[in-house]
């Protein structure tokens, strides 16, 4: 058996879905806001909708892969290998790429502003000074430092969120009574909850099929995504909790978790800061080096065109980052996550399409 197709672990193929799920965006706390919190009682409802879509989802796609003996995740979200939807699949995404890339130079704005009271332009501008000299320069040892700043940042915003459930910063009834005005692109409770996994998902499936053909067994499969469902989710619920029970400081937030970091004392401030710049930035060079390597499947795209090709990206981003922080996430999150459930169909076709024993003509 090849190195490449040695049978990976339960543990590899859940670090995998958690790791592409969690991030920045995720610790800011306006993506967790928007999709629960703005729900008030109801957020808990649509986590656990999440946590049986992360399942669910997950399972699809590992399952569709392994009948097709195929690690090829445009082929795998494709209905019966369609040459043409495949090419789709890659543009969409290019674009899920690419809008991720906007909202992280977006959040870098919001958090300097929020954080220093400087404009949101020199934050942004910081962000793609930094990613631009990373991308030209070498990336590998940069890369490496800047990635010990996420699981920090998830560790700091879950002892955040704790703190203020067991010490809130604001009377909780009156937070519970205040009027709720919900994202109209997610609708209900439910919805967001679906949409959430959906949009997360089209990544994380992504990461996961590859290693899913290496499985000896289905019962992996299983575990690798019900372990990874689990622990999103609780995450996810004490950091959405702290939100819901400080409603009244958070609701207008761009970034809530850091409003609340900022309201334990300054300094947990100033570090929540730091590592979520890290973090933003560890985001925004790997999406930029996603979106080159798609690049180069191009027949005509050659190496030298990376430089301009970085450059115009991110001053393209900074034109789109002025629509702001807190609008981008609750229009381009549910956008691909209502794309995604395309794909959620085009697996199910192949899922069956390739059932054992079937006869297909």
């Amino acid at each position: 058996m090849s190195q490449a197709s040695k049978p990976v672990s339960v543990f590899s193929v859940a670090m995998a879905i958690i790791g592409t799920v969690i991030g920045a965006g995720y610790a800011s706390g306006q993506e967790l806001m928007q999709y629960f919190g703005d729900f008030g009682d109801m957020a808990i409802p649509g986590l656990l909708v999440a946590c049986v879509g992360f399942y669910l989802y997950g399972v699809l796609g590992m399952a569709a892969a392994r009948r097709m003996n195929n690690g090829n995740y445009a082929e795998v979200m494709s209905p019966l290998k369609n040459k043409y939807v495949s090419i789709g699949i890659d543009v969409a995404m290019v674009l899920v790429l690419y809008g991720v890339l906007v909202v992280m130079v977006a959040g870098s704005g919001a958090l300097f502003e929020a954080q220093f009271g400087v404009s949101a332009y020199v934050g942004a501008g910081v962000l793609i000074a930094v990613t631009i000299l990373s991308a030209w320069w070498g990336t590998k040892s940069i890369l490496t430092g800047m990635n010990i700043a996420v699981p920090i940042l998830i560790v700091g915003a879950v002892i955040v969120a704790i703190m203020v459930l067991i010490n809130p910063q604001a009377d909780p009834e009156v937070s519970k009574a205040i009027p709720r005005t919900p994202n109209p692109m997610l609708g209900n409770w439910f919805v967001a909850g679906v949409n959430y996994v959906t949009f997360n998902m089209l990544a994380a499936v992504c990461a996961i099929i590859p290693l899913a053909v290496t499985f000896r067994s289905n019962s992996k499969v299983h575990l690798g995504a019900g372990f990874a469902a689990l622990v999103l989710v609780i995450l996810a619920g004490l950091l959405v909790m702290g939100i819901v029970a400080n409603y009244v400081i958070v609701q207008h937030e761009a970034l809530p978790m850091l409003a609340l970091a900022k309201g334990i004392s300054p300094m947990v401030g100033y570090l929540y800061a730091v590592f979520m710049f890290a973090a933003i930035f560890s985001t925004a060079i790997g999406v930029l080096l996603g979106l080159l390597e798609r690049f180069k499947n191009v027949s005509f795209y050659k190496p030298r065109y990376d430089r301009p090709v970085t450059i115009v990206l991110l001053l393209a981003t900074l034109v789109m980052s002025k629509v702001g922080f807190i609008t981008l996430v609750g229009t381009v999150y549910p956008f691909f996550g209502y794309l995604s459930l395309a794909v959620v169909a085009f697996m199910l076709v192949n899922y069956f399409y390739y059932a054992p024993g079937r006869k297909r003509g």
